[in-house]
C-alpha cells in the first residue's frame, strides 16, 4: 500500500489520466466546432461538451476509457521520440542541442522543437534507433532501493510535465482552429499565448526531471560496476603475465661539426741578462796551542810486586 499509493497517484492520475484528459477535451472542442458546425464562446462550448461527456454514467465511463488511452498513447510517444534523439545524443537530455540554448529561447522555440524531435524519430531506421536502453537490469540488486526513490521523485513528475506539453499542443492546435472560425480577439490571443508559454514550460520542466533521472541512474550503474569488481576480485583467476617484446628503433643522428676559429696572437717576451758579481770572503786563521802532559804510571809498578 505504501508504493501502491504515490504510483497511483503520481504514476497514473498525474502522468497518465490528466493529459489524455486535456487531449480528449480538446478534440471534443473541435469535434463540436467544427463538426456539429457550432460557433459559440470559449465558455458556451465547454458547457456543451461538459454535457456531452457528464451527462451520463455511460458518457463518464468512455471518457475515462479515452483519456487512459490517450494518456498511455502520448507516454509512449515521448519515449520514442526521446529514443529517436538518445540515438545520436547518448548522454540524455542534457547533451540534446536543443536544451544547450539559453533558457529563453528554449521557451520560445520549445512546441516547434517538439515537432522536430517527432520528426527526427520517423526517418530512424528500426526500433533500435527509436528506443532508451533500460538502465535497471545494470544496477545491483542492493542499490534497487535507490533506483525506486529515483523514479518515484522524478520519473513520475517528468512524465506528467511532458505528457502534458504534448496535450496543450493539441489544445493550442484546437484553439487556434476555433479562433479561425469564430473570429480573433485580444482575451483569445492571450489565452493562446498562455497556453503557448504553459506548454513550453512543462516541456522544459519535464525534461529537467529527466536529466536528474538520468544522471541518478549512471551514478548507480558506476556504482554497481565497484560493487561487482569487488565481489569478483577474491574468485578471479590467476593471470598469467606474458613477456612483451618491445621493439626499439635506434636511428643514427647527423650531428654536425662546425669549425671553430680560434684567433691566436703572439706576445713578445723580452729576456735580460743577470749579471752575477764576485764576493770576497776574508777568513782569519789562528794558531793553537796544545799542551801534552806524560801520562802517570799505574800502581802495581809502585808496590813493587
Amino acid at each position: 500500500m505504501k508504493e501502491f499509493l504515490p504510483t497511483f497517484t503520481f504514476g497514473f492520475l498525474m502522468a497518465q489520466l490528466f493529459p489524455g484528459a486535456t487531449v480528449v477535451l480538446s478534440l471534443s472542442c473541435g469535434f463540436v466546432t467544427f463538426v456539429n458546425g457550432v460557433e459559440t464562446g470559449l465558455l458556451r462550448l465547454f458547457a456543451i461538451v461538459g454535457d456531452m461527456w457528464f451527462g451520463s454514467l455511460r458518457n463518464t465511463i468512455v471518457f475515462l476509457f479515452l483519456s487512459i488511452a490517450s494518456g498511455v498513447l502520448l507516454h509512449g510517444l515521448d519515449w520514442m521520440a526521446l529514443g529517436g534523439m538518445y540515438k545520436d545524443h547518448g548522454g540524455g537530455p542534457r547533451t540534446f542541442p536543443f536544451h544547450k540554448w539559453c533558457i529563453f529561447d528554449q521557451i520560445v522555440t520549445a512546441p516547434f522543437n517538439m515537432i522536430y524531435e517527432l520528426l527526427v524519430l520517423v526517418t530512424r531506421e528500426g526500433l533500435d534507433e527509436a528506443t532508451v536502453g533500460e538502465n535497471a537490469a545494470k544496477i545491483d540488486p542492493t542499490l534497487i532501493p535507490n533506483l525506486n526513490y529515483l523514479q518515484e521523485f522524478y520519473l513520475h513528475f517528468a512524465q506528467f510535465f511532458i505528457h502534458m506539453a504534448y496535450a496543450l499542443w493539441i489544445s493550442l492546435i484546437v484553439l487556434m482552429l476555433w479562433m479561425y472560425q469564430v473570429g480573433f480577439s485580444m482575451p483569445r490571443m492571450i489565452l493562446l499565448l498562455l497556453i503557448y508559454g504553459i506548454l513550453s514550460v512543462f516541456f522544459l520542466m519535464g525534461r529537467a526531471q529527466l536529466a536528474i533521472l538520468f544522471e541518478g541512474e549512471r551514478a548507480l550503474i558506476t556504482r554497481s560496476d565497484v560493487i561487482a569488481g569487488a565481489g569478483n576480485k577474491t574468485a578471479a583467476a590467476p593471470v598469467e603475465v606474458k613477456p612483451i617484446a618491445i621493439a626499439v628503433e635506434v636511428k643514427p643522428v647527423a650531428v654536425e661539426v662546425r669549425p671553430v676559429a680560434v684567433d691566436v696572437k703572439l706576445v713578445a717576451v723580452e729576456v735580460k741578462p743577470i749579471e752575477v758579481q764576485p764576493v770576497a770572503v776574508a777568513a782569519e786563521v789562528k794558531p793553537v796551542a796544545v799542551e801534552v802532559k806524560p801520562a802517570a804510571e799505574p800502581n802495581d809498578k809502585k808496590s813493587g810486586l
